[in-house]
């Protein structure tokens, strides 16, 4: 039977119409029709959020008994409950304040402010996914191109430090004292936001924009118990720091998210973004697709032109927007540059990473093995954990023979998070085409797949494998750059995974995996009552994909 399946897929459910055709590919008839209603995979996001915090705050509680513990024994704290009210009762902040600064009243506010610092300690290099620190760059400088008036935004964390360098806070609590107090050391703090010291919104406004990272809580716990130490000498004791510093800090290893193949080669693992090889193909790309438009003529980039703007502009460290382009290119105003977005420099050419002197003195080899290991940092003797932030750091510390925590901390907060989606063998191949000649990505990959079938695009290898399924197959044997592969201690410890999903992973949001699964189950029970459609027309809720935030938004 000649039918046309037409499908309504909703976030909840899916609608189904089976039309009988003609001769000519008419319809003339309903057949059947259907609705598969299911359950909405919402919420995910605010479970694991509050699963975090219930962790987190089993973790402060068990810390912080420990640091108890270890100050008692060393004289600088008590756990006798009515000496403690006294204590409670002074402000943390002012004791922070005062203790990088000169004598504290009490060896006991010592373990105060300890404790305190135990509670807001920052955030780590691992936590901070989202972050890229910009402490080197100048606001001011950044290039404005026509209709586009919008300044670069420092991140949370970058913002901290700004202010503590504006306001000459030593650290992190000295600056958070000056918030609440004016008169201390006369500073210019914006009134309307003295008060407020933890990240808050009142109504449409951030009284605070700003995030710590734990680099400077670090600074200002060694800052202020060096400078106690000139008052209380029992704190002159190397091992006792060593311990209190260890318990402070104690990070938990981490797990390893699984890393994906290469969508072209897929024996090879995906390189990370910050990987000298990806850096470069992402330029190359990103400056072939530049065209110069007169009036309503586009053309591309000579390679002459593409060379200058990479050499001159990118790989000096400098961003390539239409102002800047049209500078160096020397065009007139009969000509205009079309580029969607601006391109950033090569992000070892930039002034934070010139800065770090170590990095300068890598060949491209060693960086890139350097930068792999800072993306993924997996233990040698344990293949499911990450080493945790103090192990890193103390590995970093020997592989640049420095002793710059503090610089290294900034680097493995600004590297790119994330993996692209190719290998080593295909960014190289690919990169060679388009350093060759001004050429797309996709016309770089269809002069490989003359010669190497592993370089067909999904469109091509979804068209040669039509006709060879009896049933819709499971989605990630086809979207294979699109899924997420499930690293191997999730598969031994979550027994109930799909088969399919452990072999070729699945899509990260949830609601976009049921969705394709219930499609799945519809069309194949379809197909076994009335057999193959001839065709199939598809109707897609513009709310399918989107998060559970922007869902309540749209």
């Amino acid at each position: 039977m000649k039918y046309r399946l037409s499908l309504d897929i909703g976030v909840s459910s899916i609608g189904s119409a089976i039309l009988s055709l003609d001769e000519e590919g008419r319809a003339n008839s309903i057949i059947d029709r259907g609705v598969c209603i299911f359950e909405v995979s919402e919420g995910a996001e605010d479970r694991r959020i509050k699963r975090s915090q219930r962790k987190n705050i089993q973790r402060t509680k068990k810390r912080i008994e420990l640091l108890s513990n270890a100050l008692a024994d060393a004289g600088l704290w008590t756990l006798d409950e009515d000496a403690q009210l006294d204590l409670i009762k002074l402000s943390p902040y002012a004791i922070r304040a005062q203790a990088v600064n000169g004598k504290l009243n009490n060896i006991m506010e010592i373990g105060r402010a300890i404790l305190h610092l135990a509670k807001h300690r920052g955030a780590g290099f691992v936590e901070m996914n989202k972050l890229e620190i910009e402490l080197a760059k100048n606001v001011d400088d950044i290039e404005q191109d026509s209709g586009n008036n919008k300044k670069q935004e420092l991140s949370e964390y970058a913002k901290l430090k700004k202010y503590l360098d504006e306001s000459g806070a030593k650290t992190v609590g000295e600056y958070f004292f000056m918030r609440l107090h004016k008169s201390y050391k006369k500073n210019n703090i914006i009134d309307e936001n003295r008060r407020y010291v933890r990240q808050r919104k009142i109504g449409d406004k951030i009284k605070v924009d700003y995030a710590i990272p734990r680099y400077l809580v670090k600074a200002e716990f060694n800052l202020l118990w060096d400078t106690q130490t000139k008052y209380y000498k029992n704190l002159n004791n190397k091992e006792l720091k060593k311990k209190i510093y260890d318990i402070l800090f104690y990070e938990n290893d981490h797990r390893p998210y699984a890393t994906g193949n290469c969508i072209f080669i897929g024996s090879e693992k995906r390189l990370s973004k910050a990987h000298p090889l990806s850096e470069q193909r992402r330029i190359y790309e990103a400056v072939n697709n530049i065209k110069i438009q007169e009036q309503k003529i586009q053309r591309k980039l000579t390679k002459e032109e593409r060379d200058k703007i990479v050499k001159e502009l990118l790989m000096q460290g400098r961003k390539a927007g239409k102002k800047s382009i049209a500078e160096l290119l020397l065009l007139n105003k009969n000509f205009k540059i079309v580029l969607a977005d601006m391109i950033m420099p090569y992000l070892y050419s930039t002034p934070e990473y010139k800065a770090i002197d170590c990095l300068n003195n890598l060949d491209d080899e060693k960086l890139a093995e350097i930068v792999e290991f800072m993306s993924e940092p997996i233990m040698k003797d344990k293949k499911d954990y990450l080493y945790n932030e103090e192990k890193v750091i103390e590995i970093l510390k020997d592989k640049f023979r420095t002793d710059n925590e503090q610089q290294i901390s900034q680097l493995l907060a600004m590297l790119p998070k994330g993996r692209g989606s190719l290998g080593k063998t295909a960014t190289v191949k690919i990169l060679e085409l388009l350093r060759k000649d001004v050429i797309s990505i996709r016309e770089a990959t269809d002069k490989l797949a003359e010669t190497d079938k592993r370089f067909l695009s999904e469109e091509e290898i979804a068209r040669a494998m039509q006709g060879k399924y009896d049933n819709l197959p499971y989605y990630g044997e086809i979207l294979k750059a699109d899924t997420q592969p499930i690293a191997n201690w999730q598969k031994q410890i979550n027994k109930s995974l799909n088969p399919k999903e452990m072999e070729y992973g699945k899509i990260a949001n949830p609601a976009v995996h049921r969705i394709l699964n219930q499609l799945r189950k519809v069309v194949n029970d379809i197909i076994r009552i009335y057999g193959k459609p001839y065709d199939i027309n598809i109707e897609l809720g513009r709310e399918v994909g989107m998060s559970s935030r922007r869902k309540m938004k749209y």
